[in-house]
């Protein structure tokens, strides 16, 4: 993998790490596809530092399509909302693959319902696509709190609450007139 240019790493959020990056480097610019773990991003770069950058977050990815062509072809990801759309020509047939099954992997990783690659062969070219699997939610490993599993019908009491608080306050989360202001209100419902 190429190294990646600065604007692009600029752009990259916290945890966010690359799974692949794929590109058009034969122009003196290059257009780049990177697979994070996050997001599909597609980074256009210009001259003098400039750049064009979009992306799509997994949960937003609606169907992607990749065509191989003689020797190029182009990739295709398509979001959720109207004009959210990547599209990149002149990739390498193998990295219009790699990319796909990149993204297939990763988005296997969050989802409830696995999805899997559609292929269609013919003398000339090969086409791969997959579409968003019909569920509507998928896990996050998004530094989930050790309470979130906890179950609706089961609410927190008042003293747990309060330890809580006093646990983010002692890691600093949160200040000490904040967690006394917080005391007061659990107390006065209890």
């Amino acid at each position: 993998m190429e190294e990646l240019p600065k604007g692009l790493v600029d752009n990259l959020t916290p945890g966010e790490e690359v799974s692949s990056c794929v590109g058009n480097f034969a122009l003196k610019n290059p257009t780049y596809i990177v697979v994070t773990n996050k997001r599909v991003i597609y980074f256009d770069s210009k001259f003098l530092g400039r750049y064009d950058l979009s992306s799509i977050p997994y949960s937003k990815i609606q169907q992607v399509y990749g065509k191989k062509g003689k020797m190029r072809g182009f990739l295709i990801i398509e979001g959720e909302e109207d004009c959210q759309e990547i599209k990149v020509e002149g990739l390498k047939n193998d990295d219009i693959y790699m990319v796909i099954e990149t993204m297939k992997n990763e988005i296997n990783k969050v989802a409830i319902e696995p999805i899997s690659i559609n292929r269609k062969k013919s003398l000339m070219s090969e086409e791969w696509s997959f579409s968003k699997p019909p569920e509507s939610v998928v896990r996050s490993f998004v530094g989930a709190a050790p309470y979130a599993m906890q179950s609706m019908d089961s609410p927190k009491s008042g003293v747990e609450q309060i330890r809580e608080l006093k646990a983010l306050m002692d890691e600093g989360l949160i200040t000490e007139e904040e967690f006394k202001a917080k005391k007061e209100e659990i107390l006065k419902r209890i």
